[in-house]
């Protein structure tokens, strides 16, 4: 019974499933800033950004940033440049940052 509620939760998820990654991403983001930054120095580990050095904890509060506006604006389509921008960044910071997200 459990597996075919968690497999129904998942086919629902999945019909807007470019919303709901954001959204997901964004509320585990939260919670990890939270649980991590008792945990690690977020400010240890920099990395090279658009010609800037910035500190991880920079990253994660970026995404958690990107992923708020993306929850109000990607819910329209055919996406804005605004939107298309913001995806773009998202997946370049993801792509840098991936395998530090843990704590």
């Amino acid at each position: 019974m459990r597996r075919k509620k968690r497999e129904k939760k998942i086919k629902e998820e999945t019909y807007s499933l470019d919303y709901t990654m954001i959204v997901w991403l964004n509320e585990h983001l939260k919670v990890y800033r939270e649980c991590a930054d008792k945990c690690i120095d977020l400010e240890y580990h920099k990395y090279e950004y658009k010609g800037k050095e910035r500190p991880f904890k920079w990253f994660v509060d970026r995404l958690i940033g990107i992923t708020e506006i993306l929850k109000v604006e990607s819910i329209y389509f055919p996406p804005t440049e605004r939107t298309g921008k913001l995806i773009d960044e998202m997946y370049d910071i993801l792509k840098l940052v991936h395998f530090s997200l843990w704590w």
